[in-house]
């Protein structure tokens, strides 16, 4: 018969073998610079950033736009500054496609935003995904 305290520890190390499957340091992520930035096409000219991040100009449908994106061969770290909608969209794809939220913050009309992709995560034939 299990008591209550079997059932609590089996679930703190069911919950602990979980996070060590994936891990990520977000907080040290947060402060790395993306090696992408998808930014809206309404502000591409006006953006400027790190010497080294190439810069794509969102255009056309999002989910179309983020199967390039977040291909498998696509970077690990990648930013966007981008409506409230495309933000939804992309970091949704984004998700399906092995990448975690590691930082958003609202700038006026646009979110700012950066996602990483998990330790061994690939595509996973997704509704993002060709």
């Amino acid at each position: 018969m299990s008591t209550r305290r079997d059932f609590v520890t089996a679930t703190l190390a069911t919950g602990t073998a979980l996070l060590l499957e994936t891990p990520l340091n977000a907080a040290a992520m947060s402060a790395t610079e993306p090696q992408l930035m998808v930014v809206d096409l309404n502000i591409a000219d006006a953006c400027h950033f790190v010497a080294g991040c190439r810069t794509l100009a969102l255009t056309g449908d999002s989910v179309r736009f983020a199967r390039e994106v977040f291909a498998p061969s696509a970077t690990e770290i990648i930013g966007g500054i981008t409506t409230y909608a495309d933000f939804v969209v992309l970091t949704g794809c984004a998700a399906e496609a092995g990448y975690r939220l590691i930082s958003e913050r609202a700038e006026g009309t646009f979110m700012r935003w950066k996602v990483a992709r998990l330790a061994g995560a690939g595509s996973r034939g997704s509704r993002c995904s060709s």
